[in-house]
């Protein structure tokens, strides 16, 4: 009996944080339907695992979430897991540059390749009904970086290794304008436009009137500040804020969960960072698959597009 009473706690937190993942009730969810059927996906797999790690004290990969998927199956799976204490994530110390993610330390590199690639712009919009209040927009955007620090943040390499550096305030203002075609997609596509790691900011933000009289805000920032779970963060703390409502302080800033990542795993990428070193110790040749046109000297992003349907 002592064991059901534990197994159905454990369930009813399962269940507590499913919907507050999906924003469902939690009598919504049943313990045998699927987390990707009730509307979860990839990046809140990621979510649930971070706080199954918090509130169970397990680590769990999320590839154990696509294959268990229900909650049934993920308890039973958290049962012969071994338990690891939960430490939260300390403030970093003040420091005039601080270290890169992975993730970052990733982007940086691949962007050094190609600076002028829009590859990982990451830009949306919103359509408004009637007319915006531009400068509460405005107000709203500043609250806004003043709020995040990772909007303050530029990139640099110093001593021969990627850094951050955040600025205590910066200037940023709501581009005004007024388009001369009804054509959505034009004038969005002149909005998006590569961002210079190293001088920012790396978001920007425009109020398009388009001559139909339609408003649409556009929105740009590059993914080495944002992905797909903080942007939704974001959009949510921007309409708080436009609507006039206050935000509790943040306790962390991301830059306090690079510092504590490079620490925790700082042994653990060492042993990686020697493997792979070794590994390439002779440079390996370049691949030259069969072309129809020469190999060009340098490395540009310039492609073509080839459209056709499929029935």
């Amino acid at each position: 009996l002592v064991d059901q009473e534990l197994a159905r706690v454990e369930k009813e937190k399962m269940q507590a944080l499913w919907a507050e993942i999906l924003n469902l009730k939690a009598e919504q969810i049943s313990t045998d339907r699927s987390f990707f059927e009730l509307g979860g996906h990839s990046l809140n797999a990621v979510v649930l695992t971070n706080k199954i790690r918090k509130t169970f004290e397990v680590t769990l990969p999320v590839t154990e979430v696509f294959v268990k998927q229900t909650i049934a199956r993920l308890c039973k799976h958290l049962e012969a897991l071994d338990k690891t204490a939960y430490t939260a994530i300390p403030q970093a110390p003040k420091q005039a540059y601080y270290p890169l993610s992975s993730a970052q330390e990733r982007m940086y590199f691949i962007n050094s390749l190609a600076t002028e690639s829009l590859a990982y712009n990451m830009p949306f919009l919103q359509k408004f009904e009637g007319r915006p209040d531009a400068a509460r927009l405005e107000a709203t955007l500043k609250r806004l970086v003043d709020r995040h620090e990772i909007f303050r943040t530029t990139f640099h390499w110093i001593d021969q290794q990627a850094k951050q550096k955040i600025a205590p305030s910066i200037d940023i203002a709501i581009e005004q304008i007024q388009a001369t075609t009804t054509d959505l997609s034009i004038v969005f596509k002149n909005f998006v436009q590569p961002f210079d790691l190293q001088k920012g900011p790396l978001l920007r933000m425009a109020l398009a009137q388009l001559p139909n009289g339609d408003y649409y805000l556009m929105f740009d920032m590059h993914h080495i500040i944002s992905d797909g779970i903080s942007q939704n963060v974001i959009l949510q703390d921007f309409e708080r804020l436009y609507q006039g409502n206050a935000l509790s302080p943040l306790r962390l800033q991301y830059k306090d969960f690079t510092h504590w990542q490079q620490r925790e795993k700082g042994q653990q990428l060492a042993v990686q960072k020697a493997f792979w070193l070794d590994l390439f110790a002779n440079e390996p040749t370049a691949l030259n698959l069969p072309l129809d046109h020469a190999r060009p000297s340098q490395y540009t992003i310039a492609g073509e597009f080839y459209s056709f349907r499929v029935d």
